[in-house]
C-alpha cells in the first residue's frame, strides 16, 4: 500500500512538473491520465486541477478535440458528481 501511494503522489509530482515547465505534450497525456485515474478513485480535487491542466496544454498546443474532450470530462466526471450543475454548464458552453 505505501508504494501505491508514493507512486500516486509522484505521478501527482510529475504531472505538475510538465505543466508548469510548459512541456504542453507530455504535460497533457499525463494530466490526462491522472485526472482520470483520480476519478476512479474519487479523488476528485486533484481531478479537476488535472482537467484543467490538461484543457490548458490542449489550447497551448492548438488541439481543440482533445481540449472539448478534456471540457467535457470535467464537467462530467467532476462538477456534475460534485453536483456543481452551473458550473457544468458554464463550462460546456466554451
Amino acid at each position: 500500500m505505501h508504494d501505491e501511494i508514493e507512486d500516486y503522489n509522484l505521478r501527482i509530482r510529475y504531472a505538475y512538473h510538465l505543466y508548469k515547465a510548459g512541456i504542453h505534450d507530455k504535460s497533457y497525456q499525463n494530466n490526462k491520465s491522472l485526472a482520470e485515474f483520480a476519478c476512479q478513485i474519487g479523488d476528485l480535487d486533484l481531478a479537476e486541477r488535472c482537467f484543467l491542466r490538461a484543457i490548458d496544454d490542449a489550447d497551448a498546443m492548438g488541439h481543440s478535440t482533445d481540449k472539448l474532450k478534456s471540457i467535457f470530462q470535467l464537467a462530467t466526471k467532476v462538477h456534475i458528481v460534485w453536483g456543481r450543475y452551473e458550473e457544468a454548464i458554464q463550462f460546456l458552453k466554451i
